[in-house]
């Protein structure tokens, strides 16, 4: 299956147990393998919070929406990302940038 990224950018993003996370508003990618490293998803409309996902922690992502595995949670992701896209290098994984 392909999806565009206009697609991608509003996709619903849920945990695999049925918690909501937001949607999925940008990507980070790693230009030389040419691959999504992480994804960024905002919280709900009332909400500030952002996240970022690594692409192993998706489980599956289809048309409607995308599931990550419930260890996502478990691991902080509900813990608000304050870093600016611009101070991501493509190499940080949600646990450096929590730990920081």
């Amino acid at each position: 299956m392909r999806i565009s990224y206009k697609q991608l950018k509003r996709l619903r993003v849920e945990t695999k147990s049925g918690t909501y996370l937001g949607h999925v508003s940008d990507m980070v990618l790693d230009v030389d393998a040419q691959n999504i490293v992480q994804y960024w998803v905002k919280g709900p409309v009332l909400s500030a919070k952002e996240f970022l996902v690594s692409r192993d922690q998706v489980y599956e992502i289809s048309e409607a929406k995308m599931l990550v595995y419930d260890s996502v949670v478990r691991r902080g992701i509900e813990k608000e990302v304050k870093l600016p896209h611009t101070q991501i290098e493509t190499s940080a994984t949600l646990d450096t940038i929590k730990d920081s």
